[in-house]
């Protein structure tokens, strides 16, 4: 496999990061980003991102040229084509943790916000640490 071939396929690296990123600003979210567990957990969160990253650096560095393309180091390459599902599987149910009963309690719809009896709860209830008060506070 050529270098080029295994950075069109390494999209993986691009959803870890983009899953890390969203573990880090829902807990912002929901305001338990001080809270050591949930620290440790980002940080892990990160090692993983880089762990794979890692791989695909070395993967290139130790790539050998052929005739027409220089190919990866096999051993790597397959330690990384077995591990990345496994990375991307870990890191979505770590944003489910994180996330905790933040991303259940959504409203189903907008039209719950039409209804007076659902609005008045939903108003109550949904809160962010960031904005204080419901939704009457961010200006709904």
């Amino acid at each position: 496999m050529s270098i080029r071939t295994i950075r069109r396929r390494s999209g993986s690296t691009v959803k870890l990061t983009f899953l890390a990123g969203l573990a880090r600003r829902v807990t912002e979210a929901i305001g338990t980003t001080r809270i050591p567990s949930v620290t440790e957990q980002l940080g892990t969160l990160a090692a993983q991102v880089g762990m794979v990253n890692s791989m695909l650096s070395g993967m290139e560095a130790s790539g050998r040229a052929g005739r027409r393309m220089v190919r990866a180091e096999q051993a790597l390459q397959c330690t990384r084509r077995r591990s990345s599902p496994r990375a991307l599987s870990a890191l979505v149910q770590s944003v489910r943790d994180l996330a905790g009963g933040a991303l259940i309690m959504l409203p189903s719809s907008a039209a719950d916000f039409g209804n007076a009896e659902l609005d008045a709860i939903v108003r109550k209830t949904q809160r962010s640490s960031d904005h204080g008060a419901g939704a009457e506070g961010q200006g709904a």
